[in-house]
């Protein structure tokens, strides 16, 4: 008997530990594009163990000054990795800074066409303009669309992004049941900044 209680409790943690897809030991690259940058810039995104089977995503972004220097920061998700959910948090650091005015790049399984999410959250970042701001919008599940980037080949969630007091801050986010968020696409009137997933490293 206690056998079997010990094996339905080892099933039930590796159950609420699959954490997907964003998988361990893979660091997932992007590349960066800002409208009004000559630069292209880097993101990465790796899972890290907080404790047990609990792990929350790690995002690290390298934002290029000039040719010879660049300004790197890091920021932890806000909520575990799990089979619920998955959020990344919004990437810091120059114009990236942008990307806060927004809902942060989140998915809720299982995932409904017509799902929408609402988001609400101020900016808390000491050295952004933003920094107090308190920013409200959703997040839509709008359906799929092929999506062909450097590693992805596939369909994808299309989940659009709004900001409830301006028309002209939106993003579209593309999510992929293998490699998970695959392209962030925002704009913010004339500009915009588009995170693209280039490659993936293993270490």
């Amino acid at each position: 008997m206690k056998r079997i209680v010990a094996l339905i409790i080892l099933l039930m943690l590796i159950s609420c530990s699959e954490q997907t897809p964003y998988a361990d030991g893979v660091k997932y690259i992007y590349k960066v594009k800002y409208s009004n940058s000559e630069f292209e810039d880097i993101i990465t995104v790796e899972k890290t163990v907080v404790s047990g089977f609990v792990s929350k995503l790690l995002l690290e972004t390298e934002v290029r000054q000039d040719k010879g220097s660049s300004t790197g920061y890091s920021v932890e998700s806000t909520v575990p990795n799990s089979t619920s959910e998955i959020k990344l948090p919004h990437p810091i650091g120059e114009y990236l800074d942008l990307t806060n005015l927004l809902p942060p790049p989140t998915i809720k399984f299982p995932i409904i066409v017509g799902d929408s999410m609402y988001s609400e959250h101020t900016v808390e970042f000491k050295h952004s303009p933003y920094n107090g701001t308190l920013v409200k919008g959703y997040i839509k599940v709008i359906g799929r669309e092929l999506i062909n980037n450097p590693i992805v080949h596939d369909s994808c969630w299309v989940l659009k992004v709004f900001k409830l007091d301006s028309k002209d801050t939106t993003a579209t986010f593309y999510y992929n049941d293998e490699y998970g968020f695959t392209d962030l696409n925002y704009s913010f009137g004339v500009d915009n900044i588009l995170i693209y997933l280039d490659s993936l490293e293993t270490n």
